[in-house]
């Protein structure tokens, strides 16, 4: 569901405008692949032997990568810098995608594995096998011949944990690749698994060159040193790396080769804007066609679409924005205690946020399953629901034997007032506003909310940004995109060098035990049996306290066509190679 966004309210009556707002939906255009242009006819104008112009456009993302990978830029943080897997989608294209579409398409593949097609084979002793089979005639950018070793050497990589790469869970499951010919490799796993069609096909597991890395892999130190992953980076996807200056631009030109036919746009420049508010005016100045990735904010968003009138502002449901509590030597250490994170859970007004910092287009998340989700109704009565409540938080905080002081605030049994940090990285204009609000609601009910922004000079420092020691604020996990990483083995150690994705540090036999049952369970109706039992557990004992659904404005000029807003599960650049000019 695509959602546009309001026009603004007039002055005075803004934030009663907001809350009347609803989200109206969206029908999805299945936007086909136009033919080539038709020549010039007689009379056009145009010269037979002319070149047309070529066609370039400018797009910003609101982040400041340094790397083109989200091998590199995935690590203590647990989320890529933001720009980094808008970039490396379009140059570095996966066997598969999640597109606007609805089910998934094969990119490099032919075929998306699946029971009916023969390609997904589940075996009486647990076992399971994938294939998948290249479209012939794929070249890196280089030229060189994409095969099936290159994926075999992916694996490889991916799977050697002395490499300091962000490894994707997914390699945990997976037993063994071989290529049976140049063009079809077979995955074997380790037992059944229900989400082995993202091999190859999502952050983490694209395609590695072999030619260019296979040597490299001797000397594990320099590894990620190669100027391949930024400034020399070669991929598959339909726009081919010529630039990369850290700190200001990428410049990318058409694939002549790709795969499903040569883009339609012939060069983007790619803007490096981490300041929302300088990316605004870049907008609104005629230097910037288009966002790509999450970026500006609804508020930012409904300023643009009143001031600008050479383009608009499309919006799509994303993930749930949320604070995760530290779960390894929390700080203070009464934060790992259930009832205490339930009370901070019930003192946050989520509705208020949801109104003010969506605009009213969305709503209070209660779990990682957003609404529209297929499994959500089966699932639904197992949540446990921790409604705004400040009344019930201050009687849970007496309770565990906290006192309020003259000031209203608590204090613990040596006197010293109850202090949670809150952190959060970056600029995003959303996340400020929400670690404000989250601060002033626990104010509110006699906890002193301390937010903390961690300077630049730190946001790459994996080993400080895994000890937080309250709660950090984190836009990710939607669906199942966190749930596989709530496990001992993810948690940000020494002995991952910190990049584990398990942001909160929590881990409990029980629940692994559940997933480990929930991604073997091919039986959809017991499969949702066990995801309920997960929910439950998550909320139950407030592993993450979700806030509400982000709603991603997406900023489109009016001259682009076949482009849309990024949905949680499909990117905009899902369809670059489409993407083009108004004629």
């Amino acid at each position: 569901m695509r959602t546009p966004l309001p026009n603004p309210p007039p002055q005075g009556g803004r934030g009663q405008a907001l809350r009347r707002l609803v989200i109206l939906p969206l029908v999805l255009v299945v936007l086909g692949c136009a033919g080539p242009p038709a020549p010039s006819a007689p009379g056009s104008g145009r010269p037979p032997d002319a070149q047309p112009a070529r066609k370039r456009i400018t797009a910003a993302v609101a982040g400041n990568p340094f790397t083109v990978s989200t091998l590199l830029a995935v690590g203590g943080t647990g989320t890529a810098v933001p720009g980094t897997s808008e970039i490396e989608k379009l140059v570095n294209s996966g066997l598969r995608v999640q597109g606007a579409r609805g089910p998934l398409e094969p990119r490099l593949a032919e075929a998306v594995p699946t029971a009916d097609n023969g390609m997904w084979r589940v075996f009486a002793d647990g076992r399971m096998e994938t294939t998948w089979k290249l479209r012939p005639n794929i070249r890196w950018h280089d030229g060189t011949p994409l095969t099936a070793d290159d994926l075999v050497f992916t694996t490889t990589a991916s799977q050697d944990r002395d490499l300091p790469i962000a490894r994707n869970a997914i390699y945990e499951q997976v037993d063994s690749v071989e290529a049976v010919d140049p063009l079809t490799v077979v995955a074997r796993w380790k037992r059944p698994y229900i989400e082995a069609d993202l091999l190859f096909g999502t952050s983490g597991t694209l395609p590695m060159p072999r030619h260019l890395l296979e040597a490299a892999l001797a000397n594990k130190e320099t590894f990620t040193a190669l100027p391949y992953w930024s400034s020399e980076f070669v991929g598959t996807g339909p726009f081919v790396l010529r630039q990369w200056v850290e700190g200001s631009h990428a410049v990318l030109q058409a694939n002549d080769a790709y795969v499903l036919g040569r883009p339609r746009i012939d060069e983007i420049e790619v803007k490096f804007i981490p300041a929302t508010t300088t990316l605004v005016a870049n907008v609104l100045a005629g230097v910037v066609d288009l966002t790509i990735g999450r970026g500006v904010s609804i508020e930012q968003g409904i300023d643009i679409r009143g001031q600008w009138r050479d383009g608009k502002v499309d919006a799509a449901p994303g993930n749930p924005l949320s604070l995760r509590p530290q779960h390894m030597n929390p700080s203070p250490a009464i934060l790992g205690d259930a009832q205490f994170r339930g009370a901070l859970y019930r003192a946050l007004n989520r509705q208020e946020m949801a109104d003010t910092l969506m605009a009213g287009l969305s709503s209070v998340a209660h779990s990682p399953l957003p609404p529209g989700a297929p499994q959500y109704r089966d699932v639904e009565n197992s949540v446990v629901r921790h409604e705004y409540d400040p009344r019930a938080s201050i009687q849970i905080l007496e309770g565990l034997g906290f006192a309020r002081g003259p000031d209203g605030r608590f204090r613990d049994g040596s006197n010293q007032p109850l202090t949670v940090e809150i952190r959060r990285a970056g600029d995003d204009d959303l996340e400020e506003k929400a670690v404000l609000s989250a601060a002033d609601n626990w104010g509110r009910a006699g906890v002193t909310g301390d937010v903390v922004v961690v300077p630049p000079a730190r946001q790459q420092d994996l080993e400080y940004r895994a000890a937080f020691p309250g709660v950090e604020i984190s836009s990710s996990g939607a669906s199942f995109g966190d749930l596989r990483n709530i496990r001992r083995s993810e948690i940000r150690s020494a002995e991952n060098s910190y990049r584990g994705r398990n942001r909160t540090g929590y881990a409990n036999p029980e629940l692994e035990g559940l997933l480990d049952r929930f991604y073997t369970t091919i039986p959809e109706q017991e499969r949702n049996g066990i995801l309920g039992q997960i929910v439950n557990h998550l909320t139950d004992r407030v592993i993450i306290m979700y806030l509400f659904w982000e709603i991603n404005p997406t900023i489109i000029a009016d001259r682009l066509v076949n482009i849309g807003a990024r949905h949680f599960s499909a990117p905009e650049s899902w369809n670059a190679h489409e993407w083009d000019l108004r004629s």
